[in-house]
C-alpha cells in the first residue's frame, strides 16, 4: 500500500506547467492515475509467476554453434576417441575445432586432480550416456541428424523429426537426448504448438499419453502420471475411451481433434521435447496409490493471463520467478500507449465505456480472428456439424482445420452443443440471430484491407468492393461486430484523413442528409458533435438522397447515395463509448 500511496501522491498535486483548464488537467489526471496503477501492477504480478530447473541448457552461438549443455552425464569409453586434459570451456572449444567432434564430456581426472575431456564423433541419441554427478556432458545441435529444433509458442523447444518408429522405440529415443522426453500435451498453448508442428511438417508423432489401469478401469494418463481429464488440454479435444484392443499410446488426429489410441508397436513419427527455459508446464501428479492425481496449477495469476493473451516466453530469473524478456516490454509497452491514448481521447471528449460488441484476438497462431455472441450460421452454409462438449472446443476443430475460416457453437434441445463449421466468412453466409450461441471467423474471410485497431481504439476495415450508401450500410453490417464508420471528434477526423491518404480510396462513412440536417447513423446530428468544430465539410450537391464520404481534399462531402465508393467499417472490441 506504501508504494500505491507513494505513485498516487503526484496525481493530486497540480497539473503540470502547461496544462491549462479544468478538462486538460482531468485528463493530465487521469493519466497520471493509469501510469501509477499500471506500475503498481507490475510490483504486485511480477513475483507471482514460478519457474522450474530447465530440463537442460541451450546456449545459442555465433561461434561455437548451438548447443546444449546437460550436468551429470558421461560419455562411455567405448564412445570417446580423445581424452585431453582441459577445464569446461576449453573442452567445448576443443570439441568444436575439431571436426570429427559431436558431442564431449568434462569430468574429473582418473587421478582425481583436475579436469579431463573426453571428445565423442557421435552425438545423442546414438550413445547410451553414463549417469555421473561430477560430470558436464556437451553436444550440438547440429549433430543431431535425425531431425532439427524449434522453439515454439509455448516456450518449449521441440526436436522434429521425419523419421518413423514404434512407441517404444520413440520413447528410448527421446530419452537418450539429455532433458528431452516425448511430447507431453497438457496446455492449450502446447497443443497449438504441436498442432503448428503437425501442419508445418506433415508429420503424426507419438505422444507420452498412454492407457493404464487405474481403480479397477483404464484410463488415459500422461508420461508423468497425471490423469488426461485432470489437464486442461480435456476441455477442448476429446481422447477415445480406453478398450481392451491391446491399443495403449496416442496419437492426435487433427481433422477429428481427437487423441486416438493406437498399437503401440505401429510405426508414427519421432516428436522429442525440451524445456530449456525452465517454465513450469502445469505440474506432474503421480499415479494413485503414489500421491493424488489433481494438479495443483501454479502461476494462475493475472499475470499469467496477460502472458498468454501476447504469447509471451518469460525467462526464469535466479530467485525461481519470471522476469521480463525485451520482447515483452515491448508488447506491453505498445499496448499501454494505445491504451493511454484512447483514455485521453475518452476524458478529454467525454466518453464512457460500454460493452464490447466484439472480441478480436490479434496474436494467435490460428491468425487474427474475431468473435461474436448472439449469432450462428445456418447448417446449409455449414460444410460440417460437430457434437463438442465446449465452445472453446468448437473454436480448436476449426483452428485445427485448414478448410474452415468461421465457426459458431450453439446448443440443441437435447442439452449438447453443435459447432458449425464452414469455409466462408460473414459477408457470404447467413448469419441467425440466437441468444447463447458463439460465432468466430477469422479476419481474412473478409473480402477487405484490415486496417487493425486506430488510436481511437476501435477497429476498422475497408472493403474490397465499391458500393452505394445503401449496400455499403447494409455490408459493414452483416459483419457480426461491425458498422459503417461514424467520427465524432478531431483525432478520428484526423485518422480518417491518414487512411484516404495511405489507401488512395474514397470513402463511405455514416452520415447522410435527413431534412436539412446532417445525421449520423446512431442519430446524433453532426452539428451537436465536436468533430464539427474542426473537420471540413463541403456541400455540394442539389440531389437526394445525399450522403458523405471521406475525401483527402475536401474532407466531408456530399454525394448523391447511389454513387459507389469503399466501405469503411468500424468495430467496437474494447467497449469504448462509440
Amino acid at each position: 500500500m506504501a508504494l500505491v500511496s507513494t505513485l498516487l501522491r503526484p496525481c493530486f498535486l497540480a497539473a503540470p506547467a502547461g496544462i491549462t483548464g479544468n478538462v486538460m488537467a482531468a485528463a493530465a489526471r487521469h493519466l497520471c492515475f493509469l501510469a501509477a496503477a499500471t506500475v503498481s501492477a507490475w510490483a504486485f504480478l511480477l513475483p507471482a509467476v514460478h519457474a522450474q530447473q530447465p530440463s537442460v541448457h541451450y546456449t545459442v552461438s555465433p561461434h561455437l554453434g548451438n548447443f546444449f549443455t546437460a550436468a551429470g552425464k558421461n560419455l562411455p569409453d567405448k564412445d570417446t576417441y580423445l581424452t585431453l586434459s582441459l577445464n569446461e570451456s576449453a573442452c567445448r572449444v576443443a570439441c568444436r575445432a575439431d571436426n570429427l567432434c559431436l558431442s564431449a564430456a568434462s569430468v574429473t581426472a582418473t587421478t582425481g586432480v583436475g579436469l579431463e575431456c573426453r571428445l565423442s564423433q557421435k552425438g545423442p541419441p546414438r550413445i547410451l550416456l553414463l549417469d555421473q554427478p561430477d560430470a558436464t556432458y556437451f553436444f550440438w545441435e547440429a549433430g543431431m541428424t535425425l531431425g532439427s529444433h524449434k522453439l515454439r509458442e509455448d516456450g518449449l523447444l521441440y526436436f522434429e523429426s521425419e523419421v518413423r518408429r514404434n512407441f517404444s522405440r520413440a520413447t528410448t529415443l527421446c530419452d537418450r537426448i539429455p532433458g528431452h522426453r516425448l511430447p507431453i500435451i497438457k496446455t492449450i498453448r502446447q497443443l497449438d504448438a504441436l498442432m503448428s508442428i503437425m501442419k508445418e511438417t506433415g508429420t503424426t508423432p507419438w505422444l507420452d499419453l498412454q492407457m493404464k489401469k487405474w481403480r479397477g478401469r483404464l484410463e488415459l494418463f500422461w508420461g508423468d502420471g497425471m490423469a488426461f481429464v485432470d489437464t486442461p488440454v480435456a476441455n477442448v479435444a476429446s481422447a477415445v475411451e480406453p478398450n481392451n484392443d491391446g491399443e495403449s499410446a496416442c496419437i492426435l488426429d487433427l481433422d477429428s481433434f481427437t487423441f486416438l489410441l493406437k498399437l503401440s508397436n505401429s510405426e508414427h513419427h519421432l516428436l522429442c521435447q525440451a524445456n530449456p527455459l525452465g517454465l513450469d508446464c502445469g505440474t506432474s501428479a503421480k499415479l494413485a496409490g503414489e500421491g493424488s492425481s489433481t494438479p495443483s496449477l501454479r502461476g494462475g495469476s493475472i499475470w499469467t493471463s496477460l502472458a498468454k493473451t501476447h504469447n509471451f516466453i518469460p525467462s526464469p530469473s535466479v530467485r525461481d520467478s519470471y522476469i521480463l524478456s525485451i520482447p515483452l516490454l515491448q508488447a506491453m509497452t505498445n499496448e499501454l500507449l494505445t491504451l493511454t491514448v484512447a483514455a485521453a481521447v475518452w476524458t478529454l471528449y467525454g466518453v464512457v465505456a460500454e460493452h464490447p460488441f466484439i472480441t478480436y484476438s490479434p496474436n494467435s497462431t490460428w491468425g487474427i480472428h474475431l468473435q461474436a455472441r448472439g449469432r450462428t450460421l445456418s447448417p446449409q452454409d455449414a460444410y460440417a456439424i460437430l457434437n463438442v462438449r465446449s465452445i472453446c472446443s468448437c473454436n480448436m476443430a476449426c483452428k485445427s482445420n485448414v478448410r474452415c475460416k468461421a465457426a459458431s457453437c450453439d446448443s440443441g434441445g437435447d442439452g449438447k452443443l453443435a459447432c458449425y463449421l464452414a469455409d466462408k466468412g460473414p459477408t457470404e453466409t447467413t448469419l441467425i440471430e440466437a441468444a447463447g450461441s458463439h460465432y468466430i471467423y477469422r479476419i481474412d474471410s473478409l473480402p477487405a484491407m484490415h486496417l487493425g485497431v486506430k488510436e481511437d481504439g476501435l477497429l476498422y476495415i475497408i472493403g474490397d468492393s465499391r458500393l452505394n450508401f445503401t449496400d455499403s450500410r447494409g455490408w459493414c453490417k452483416r459483419i457480426p461486430g461491425y458498422r459503417l464508420a461514424i467520427f465524432k471528434n478531431p483525432i478520428q477526423y484526423s485518422m480518417a484523413m491518414k487512411m484516404v491518404k495511405d489507401t488512395g480510396k474514397e470513402l463511405w462513412v455514416d452520415l447522410e442528409l435527413v431534412g436539412s440536417d446532417k445525421v449520423w447513423g446512431d442519430g446524433i446530428t453532426y452539428e451537436n458533435t465536436i468533430i464539427s468544430q474542426t473537420a471540413l465539410l463541403r456541400k455540394n450537391s442539389r440531389q437526394s438522397p445525399l450522403a458523405f464520404r471521406v475525401r483527402l481534399v475536401t474532407g466531408f462531402d456530399d454525394r448523391i447515395q447511389t454513387v459507389r465508393y469503399n466501405p469503411l467499417c468500424q468495430a467496437n472490441p474494447r467497449g469504448i463509448g462509440w
